[in-house]
């Protein structure tokens, strides 16, 4: 068994969630999905992985960058066998949402990525 099955989705922080709607819904033609004040998500037309806008602060430390989500099967067992191997994980496994399980970490280089189930 693969221990990644896919890119799930990618994070990237915004300190103005109504321009970034407007940069990837009319600038990048993307379909706008869920939509709140924190969290937006655009896709393609395409099923498959989307791109997750997340409302930060300016000055917050995450204000600028991207972050990766991996999409696995056992969140658990997959967090078990990284931290096996020494990965730097930044939060245990959290509810993102209901149904949904995300755990956070940073590789090498400290680029931040995260792993992701469905429940």
């Amino acid at each position: 068994m693969t221990l990644i099955k896919s890119i799930h989705h990618v994070v990237i922080y915004v300190t103005n969630m109504n321009e970034a709607i407007n940069f990837y819904t009319e600038i990048l033609e993307m379909k706008l999905g869920y939509k709140s004040d924190m969290w937006t998500e655009v896709s393609f037309l395409t099923p498959g992985s989307y791109i997750g806008l997340h409302y930060t602060k300016e000055g917050n430390s995450k204000s600028i960058g991207t972050e990766v989500s991996f999409e696995v099967t056992d969140i658990h067992s997959v967090r078990e066998r990284l931290l096996q191997n020494k990965v730097n994980f930044t939060s245990d496994v959290l509810e993102a949402a209901p149904g949904k399980l995300i755990a956070n970490f940073l590789d090498p280089f400290g680029n931040p990525l995260s792993i992701y189930e469905t429940i």
